[in-house]
């Protein structure tokens, strides 16, 4: 789908476009980077990248508010001096100012790096290659070569969706969702979180995404009115499964932090009383869903049943394929191969 670059927003008066209005327009920034040192980052880097990025923003207020990250290298470990890294930055509604600061630090690296502790995978260890647009592909230089997603460029896209009677929502990322009140009543801990298909229907699911969007629009001013009752529909198909993960804080203290990966697949017929919800469920593949979703957490993409989106994610600098091509790897499996005479 083109992205366009508009003027100014369209007004809307109804509560739901006001969620949607809180984090437009949004731009896309793809990052890449050269380690000039190794590294090895956990298997989901979401909460590290995090980490290191925070310490560029004046509070963890304006970095949660303005700014979501997604990490398709997640999965990818160790790194070599010389390997490359790639991540993608989205502004929510950020302002220029900000995404401009952040966009001279990237360009000043390593000098700049916000953090030089060697036993972080992610510090003064990285040095960048080429920032790019992530809906034209462009050349990016300052904040003024970004495009914008904005309120027309949604509709444009929740269009093309409305024409597709059955979807899928696939997690690129683990999500954090809170069981139904009454089922976690009793409950602590990770235990609160849906772990199973058991745990997870579409009004939970709706519900949890328009939470999301609504907090934004609160922290944006806007007042936003109790969330109406989903429309209850069944899931045409779910697969999903729970990924344990922790990470480490500043002061060396392990948190549990896991969540769900899979997808879901629904009826978005006309008579679903799915169609209404369309744009939320356009816009949360640049918001997320769920709690965390400001580490990188909760990310999805829309797909048809045979897997076609609107939304391309970027790619990682390596594939795993060609890392597994890696002399290291190929000398490590002929000594497997050699031992035991496989």
């Amino acid at each position: 789908m083109d992205q366009q670059t508009t003027g100014e927003i369209p007004h809307s008066e109804s509560a739901s476009d006001d969620l949607l209005l809180s984090v437009l327009p949004i731009r896309h920034l793809i990052v890449t980077l050269r380690f000039t040192a190794s590294a090895r980052p956990r298997f989901f880097h979401q909460l590290e990248i995090s980490a290191w990025l925070r310490y560029w923003f004046s509070d963890d207020e304006e970095f949660e508010r303005f700014l979501r990250i997604d990490c398709p290298e997640a999965g990818h470990s160790p790194y070599q001096t010389g390997d490359y890294y790639r991540f993608s930055l989205f502004g929510l509604a950020c302002p220029d100012a900000l995404l401009q600061r952040l966009i001279e630090n990237l360009q000043a690296l390593p000098a700049s790096a916000p953090v030089s502790d060697a036993k972080a995978p992610f510090r003064n260890n990285l040095r960048l290659i080429e920032l790019q647009d992530g809906f034209t592909d462009a050349t990016v230089r300052s904040v003024e070569d970004l495009s914008l997603y904005d309120f027309e460029t949604l509709m444009q896209e929740t269009a093309i969706w409305r024409e597709q009677r059955y979807q899928r929502l696939r997690w690129i990322s683990p999500v954090r969702l809170l069981k139904d009140k009454t089922r976690r009543k009793d409950l602590k801990g990770e235990a609160r979180f849906c772990h199973d298909a058991s745990d997870i229907d579409m009004p939970l699911l709706l519900s949890r995404l328009h939470d999301r969007l609504a907090d934004s629009a609160r922290r944006d001013g806007r007042d936003i009115p109790r969330r109406p009752p989903p429309p209850n529909i069944d899931a045409r198909y779910t697969h999903v499964f729970w990924l344990d993960n922790h990470y480490t804080d500043a002061r060396g203290g392990q948190h549990v932090v896991g969540g769900l990966c899979g997808l879901i697949e629904f009826d978005c017929g006309a008579d679903s009383g799915l169609q209404a919800l369309l744009p939320l469920l356009v816009l949360g593949q640049f918001t997320g869903m769920g709690q965390r979703s400001a580490f990188g957490m909760g990310r999805y993409l829309l797909e048809t049943p045979d897997g076609c989106v609107t939304h391309r994610r970027c790619l990682p600098a390596r594939s795993l394929l060609m890392r597994a091509m890696d002399p290291d790897n190929l000398e490590q499996a002929w000594s497997h191969i050699h031992v035991n005479r496989e």
